[in-house]
């Protein structure tokens, strides 16, 4: 198989993203800006975290084994774990590091040429996320879209880089390290929020109100009576595995409730990329499960 439009989303975000990090990390130093550094590092986690989404799908798209009878998709969420965590520590290190410079008061007046840098990357940034965006919108792909909201944030960061290394430059010198720590607390903010959702997903949580959305377009679908149950598991970044059990007319034959399922399944992947949909049939019988009810509560 050939690379997908996400893949090549992924591959020209790590491209432009090495080029930032790099380019960053190296004036940062040079200017002695410490809020450019710190934004170098931001970009650094990005290429990591890019990095094992972009390793996560292309093993995910492996065929199902005997050993994954469900596929390879959850190699994208334990990919997405271990790089919150890799961006757990780059973020307390840039926030150590700026906390230094301002309890010790070794501060440097950084150079002009870090705060050019940094608008030149904000511009980068809001250029991709616009170009992801439009991709987003015409696959209605998840990764290409989490890539576009990610670019957006990095545009933010870079332009408050910019603006802390123009005040530093005019006098302010405490708002350069100040700037460093802020960025410091976002990769810090953006890691649990990463970990939380990897978590999440890998302990087969899944988000209430999109299951009552699934169960109610169960429930209207021609010839189901009511859905007696409904469960869903995550399966990689934004697909799911659903289980439920529907009640239906109880003189209906096989192939009648057959089709029946079959509607259910086309509806539900209608709404949600659900990959996987087991459905079992019961006939409508409320009086049967309110008595069987009664009898597990005594």
């Amino acid at each position: 198989m050939g690379p997908t439009r996400a893949e090549t989303v992924l591959w020209r975000s790590l491209a432009v993203y090495a080029a930032m990090a790099i380019g960053k990390l190296v004036i940062g130093f040079a200017a002695h800006s410490r809020a450019l550094q710190a934004d170098g590092w931001n970009n650094a986690t990005d290429l990591l975290a890019l990095g094992a989404v972009l390793a996560g799908v292309i093993f995910a798209r492996k065929p199902p084994d005997a050993d994954h009878p469900y596929g390879h998709w959850r190699a994208e969420t334990i990919a997405t774990l271990v790089v919150a965590f890799l961006m757990f520590g780059v973020g307390l290190e840039v926030l150590s590091q700026a906390a230094a410079s301002l309890l010790t008061g070794r501060v440097h007046t950084p150079d002009g040429i870090a705060a050019w840098v940094a608008l030149a990357s904000a511009a980068i940034a809001f250029l991709l996320y616009r170009l992801n965006r439009r991709l987003a919108v015409q696959t209605a792909n998840e990764a290409v879209r989490a890539a576009a909201l990610d670019n957006r944030s990095d545009a933010l960061v870079s332009l408050g880089t910019a603006i802390g290394v123009a005040c530093a430059k005019l006098g302010l010198t405490w708002l350069d390290p100040l700037v460093a720590a802020a960025i410091g607390a976002v990769i810090l903010k953006t890691a649990a929020h990463i970990g939380r959702n990897a978590i999440h997903a890998l302990s087969d949580g899944v988000d209430a109100a999109l299951l009552d959305r699934l169960s109610r377009e169960a429930g209207q679908t021609p010839g189901v009576e009511r859905v007696k149950s409904i469960k869903a598991r995550t399966h990689g970044s934004n697909r799911l595995l659903v289980d439920l059990t529907i009640c239906v007319r109880p003189d209906l034959n096989v192939v009648d409730s057959h089709r029946i399922t079959e509607e259910v399944e086309r509806r539900l992947q209608a709404i949600h990329p659900v990959v996987h949909v087991h459905i079992h049939v019961e006939p409508d019988d409320p009086q049967a499960d309110s008595a069987l009810s009664s009898k597990l509560r005594s």
